[in-house]
């Protein structure tokens, strides 16, 4: 993908306007838009988070607040790429933490990705925000890629 390993960051605003076209009714109840973080090693080997520069576009678009350092990742974890469904949930296990947990509570939130294969990575970081009290999760991606490898 070139806006994740191709340093096309221009493609972040395109793609977030097809995203934000999804449903306008999805948005309403929306409390603030949280990217699915990276960790900090693979941030300074890449230099941005992907995810973070569609969430904010679309936090500009729709006039919702992003918050950018509450979800993070705690551990470091190696690339899901070329692991099966299972080794991909057990991968990401227990490797995101909420900063703040009170920007969290009882807020309705809506993660951003770039890509769901799996929904590992989505369903670890929800876990952890429900953990931390947020009313409800809910997801953007901007492609599906279906996963073809045995789980």
């Amino acid at each position: 993908m070139k806006l994740k390993y191709g340093d096309q960051t221009q493609m972040a605003k395109k793609m977030a306007f097809w995203m934000e076209r999804h449903d306008h009714e999805f948005f309403k109840n929306i409390d603030c838009i949280i990217p699915v973080p990276i960790h900090f090693w693979r941030l300074l080997k890449r230099r941005y988070n992907q995810s973070a520069l569609i969430a904010g576009h679309i936090g500009h678009i729709w006039k919702k607040p992003v918050l950018y350092s509450v979800l993070y990742k705690s551990r470091y974890t190696p690339s899901q790429g070329e692991k099966s469904k299972k080794e991909r949930f057990e991968n990401i296990k227990n490797s995101f933490a909420v900063a703040k947990p009170e920007k969290v509570k009882g807020k309705n939130i809506v993660l951003i990705d770039d890509v769901l294969t799996t929904g590992a990575t989505l369903s670890e970081c929800t876990r952890v925000l429900y953990a931390s009290g947020a009313k409800s999760v809910y997801y953007l991606t901007f492609a599906y890629q279906q996963d073809k490898r045995p789980s």
